[in-house]
């Protein structure tokens, strides 16, 4: 039941942010970035200048980064045009004729981008069986399914996460994935944030949380 609603919840939210329906790899990974330590509507603005300002990898490899920043000053993170600066130049050398997954393996080891990014375009472009893990997915995952906040800890290193995780996954249709995943993202979002709006949530009644009920890891 909590696949089933997240993923009611995750299609009913493709059509408020547009790299959900990103048309090429190169907009996914800027809106991938923009997403990192910022808010969804700081990066909705910037990806929407940014594109319109540099519509491609060639375009923003050649950009200046004082003029980058100003696009995306809103972000945050100075260092992060520093990072869309080299994955543009890696796109734009690599030539979309070669982006296969190969490209993934020379992007993770440029600074700033991490595991999630990685994740989110194996599962939203190459259409691989996994979840993404960041603290918005951590804080959800650990409520509905164990009725307590995470710990402090990286999700990638969250072991209990990684198994409620891959038991989500195993559950999954491959081609609902995507959905599940943006389901979670708006869950997270929406309504399950630091004080969270149980009442209204759509995972109410599934959720441990708002049940105090209790799981074992």
């Amino acid at each position: 039941e909590v696949r089933k609603k997240l993923k009611e919840v995750g299609q009913n939210g493709i059509k408020d942010y547009p790299w959900r329906s990103a048309q090429n790899l190169y907009e996914l990974l800027i809106a991938e970035l923009l997403l990192k330590r910022t808010t969804r509507k700081a990066a909705l603005r910037a990806y929407v200048t940014l594109l319109e300002r540099w519509p491609t990898a060639e375009d923003l490899a050649q950009a200046e980064e004082k003029d980058l920043w100003s696009a995306i000053r809103e972000t945050g993170l100075r260092g992060r045009t520093t990072t869309l600066k080299n994955v543009a130049f890696v796109m734009a050398r690599t030539g979309n004729e070669r982006q296969g997954k190969e490209l993934l393996g020379i992007l993770s080891n440029i600074p700033g981008v991490g595991p999630y990014a990685l994740d989110s375009v194996r599962l939203h472009w190459f259409k691989d069986r996994t979840l993404p893990l960041d603290s918005s997915i951590q804080r959800v995952l650990w409520r509905v399914f164990c009725g307590k906040n995470p710990p402090k800890r990286n999700p990638y290193e969250d072991k209990p996460l990684i198994k409620i995780s891959r038991r989500l996954v195993a559950s999954c249709e491959k081609e609902d994935l995507r959905l599940v995943h943006y389901g979670a993202l708006d869950i997270a979002w929406n309504y399950c944030r630091s004080k969270p709006l149980c009442v209204v949530c759509p995972l109410e009644s599934e959720c441990s949380w708002k049940n105090s009920m209790g799981c074992e890891i």
